[in-house]
């Protein structure tokens, strides 16, 4: 099954990926490159000679739709990146990274420091330790941090074959701070890139410093599984959450006891903020219903609706591009698209996408349009242009000015 999703931003994944050379790779794990981290004098770049044909399947154009997802058969997981040509109307996998665990949740971030060869994903498990892997390097063999794990110790220099070093590793040994359970949500700050914040079945959110790896604060205002976070949009300090617990907050981040708490009647699922309306923020809850709230009242909620009859929605997600386009992906198989530019959502357009119980979506980081990916419980991902596919949705779309 697919199970989390991330879309990365056009021209954001380097064109070339880095292919590590087997033997030297394994050389650099046990010497002085830290994990995931693959010197460029011992390696193989994709560019010339007999490599030419395998760089020319590798690249990345900037024009390419990126997706990440985290899947799980039977007893195996992984991330994978998945590439959408639109001009040649192909999807595929570009390469895959081995999970230690069942990927919960997946986020693409930059480490800070922007630009090409600067791509990377956060990724949640079960285990209460969160990888960053580096999408720019082909086939990694570590990743290039653990957070909340304690650091390695150093061992010398020697070569081995990656099946050996991995049947000899260990789960690594907590770090203080980290998350003693499962790490079910996460959130990078596009605003302020050096920081994540994470979601745990150990009902606090912990926000991590990538610079240090370490974790700089621990929120603890909920009283069960935290299952969603989700930054605001423009306001630097703000975090959204929600829980288990069935409630939805907003806090501070520079001040725990700075915020606000919503009931939203049962457990939170996934939650989002309106980015046409920075007030706005929404929960979808396990009895299927969405509920929305302005921030600014504890009063009732703004609007309440099941969009898909009373069925569970743990995918929601707003349109960048366009005002009042959300996003919902439901058990019943199907994504749903609709209008919440003035208040209850009104249907816009829906589809079955045959991936048999949606888990996870996301709307094309790119500029324009309204391709949307979706995953779930047949283990694919499939991708729908809404507006290329739809006539519904394209008169919606010419519809007055809809762009942001």
């Amino acid at each position: 099954m697919i199970s989390s999703l991330s879309s990365v931003p056009r021209g954001a994944c380097a064109a070339t990926p880095i292919r590590p050379e087997i033997g030297n790779a394994a050389d650099a794990m046990d010497g002085e490159t830290p994990p995931g981290l693959v010197d460029v004098g011992e390696v193989e770049l994709m560019e010339g000679g007999d490599s030419d044909s395998e760089a020319e399947d590798d690249e990345i154009k900037d024009s390419d739709a990126v997706f990440l997802s985290g899947r799980t058969e039977e007893d195996f997981s992984c991330l994978e990146v998945h590439v959408y040509d639109a001009e040649a109307g192909t999807l595929y996998v570009h390469h895959d990274v081995t999970l230690p665990a069942f990927p919960l949740a997946v986020e693409w971030c930059t480490m800070g420091t922007g630009g090409n060869a600067d791509s990377f994903a956060a990724v949640g498990t079960f285990e209460p330790v969160i990888e960053i892997w580096d999408l720019d390097v082909m086939d990694p063999m570590e990743p290039v941090m653990s957070l909340g794990a304690k650091p390695r110790a150093e061992k010398k220099k020697k070569k081995k074959k990656q099946q050996q070093r991995q049947q000899e590793a260990s789960k690594p040994e907590l770090a203080d701070g980290s998350h003693a359970d499962a790490v079910m949500s996460l959130s990078w700050a596009r605003h302020s890139p050096t920081v994540l914040a994470s979601g745990s079945a150990d009902a606090t959110v912990k926000l991590w410093d990538l610079n240090a790896g370490v974790c700089a604060m621990t929120l603890s205002h909920h009283a069960d599984k935290v299952a969603a976070v989700a930054w605001h949009g423009a306001e630097l300090a703000v975090l959204l959450t929600g829980s288990d617990d069935g409630t939805l907050a907003v806090r501070d981040a520079r001040a725990e006891a700075v915020g606000a708490s919503f009931a939203v009647g049962a457990k939170v699922e996934a939650a989002c903020w309106d980015p046409s309306t920075p007030t706005t923020a929404l929960a979808a809850g396990e009895d299927g219903a969405l509920v929305a709230f302005d921030i600014r009242s504890a009063a009732a909620p703004l609007w309440t609706f099941s969009p898909h009859g009373g069925k569970g929605v743990p995918a929601v997600s707003f349109s960048r591009s366009y005002r009042g386009l959300l996003a919902t992906g439901s058990v019943d198989g199907t994504v749903a698209l609709w209008d919440a530019a003035a208040g209850a959502p009104t249907p816009v357009a829906s589809k079955a996408l045959a991936v048999g119980q949606i888990y996870a979506l996301a709307f094309d980081a790119g500029p324009g349009g309204a391709t949307i990916a979706a995953g779930g419980s047949g283990g694919s991902l499939a991708l729908w242009d809404a507006q290329e596919d739809d006539a519904r949705v394209a008169a919606w779309w010419v519809e007055g000015d809809r762009a942001m």
